[in-house]
């Protein structure tokens, strides 16, 4: 496979062989380090033949791990014990970004001011599972549930969904990509929540099958 996005074919990495890293989302300034190591030589000189490789579907990269259509898969940090409680047979071995990047992100033109405002409203995620749950934590330390809200799966349309009002708020937004994407498109700056409940760190997943 040579370009991003095309299906995959099972492949396992042993020494010089291929690596099929598959990545968290489409191609972004969170994996600058990888593309940076590829081109510098640095996978070549540790043995390896690294491909990397954005998902159809930011719900599938764990998945395609498992199912041994790739070796490893970037994903969030409390995302694995999710999966692993599930009965994946995942294993985390490194960390690629070691700080919270990731916020719940609405319109600052609109009535979201607080998590409060959220009651009732259509909450855009992409990545399901982990942040409904993440999101269910935040409510409820605004004194609703997940119940109060309507999730609604928008994948990679998180900033169209976001501009259009298709949502009012979307949780999974990064600092440093859609939140800046947002204030660059529509000139207005999102209104945006966190806590240690949703901040995510970037790992990376290997098959322990």
């Amino acid at each position: 496979m040579g370009a991003l996005g095309v299906p995959l074919s099972p492949a396992r990495a042993a020494g010089g062989e291929k690596l099929t890293v598959i990545l968290d989302w489409l191609l972004n300034v969170n994996h600058a380090a990888l593309f940076a190591a590829q081109e510098c030589g640095a996978f070549t000189r540790a043995g390896l033949d690294v491909e990397l490789v954005s998902p159809s579907d930011p719900d599938s990269p764990a998945r395609l791990v498992t199912a041994g259509q790739a070796d490893v898969a970037l994903g969030y940090g409390t995302q694995i014990n999710l999966l692993v409680d599930q009965g994946l047979p995942l294993v985390r071995f490194g960390t690629l970004i070691d700080r919270p990047i990731n916020v719940v992100a609405a319109m600052g033109n609109g009535s979201v001011r607080t998590l409060a405002d959220l009651k009732g409203r259509r909450v855009g995620l992409s990545v399901s599972g982990v942040e409904e749950s993440l999101l269910a934590a935040m409510l409820h330390s605004a004194g609703l549930s997940i119940s109060d809200v309507t999730v609604t799966k928008v994948n990679y349309q998180m900033v169209t969904a976001l501009l259009t009002g298709q949502i009012d708020a979307a949780i999974g937004a990064y600092r440093n990509a859609e939140v800046l994407e947002i204030e660059h498109t529509s000139g207005i700056a999102p209104v945006i929540f966190a806590g240690s409940s949703v901040l995510f760190v970037m790992m990376f997943f290997d098959y322990a099958g």
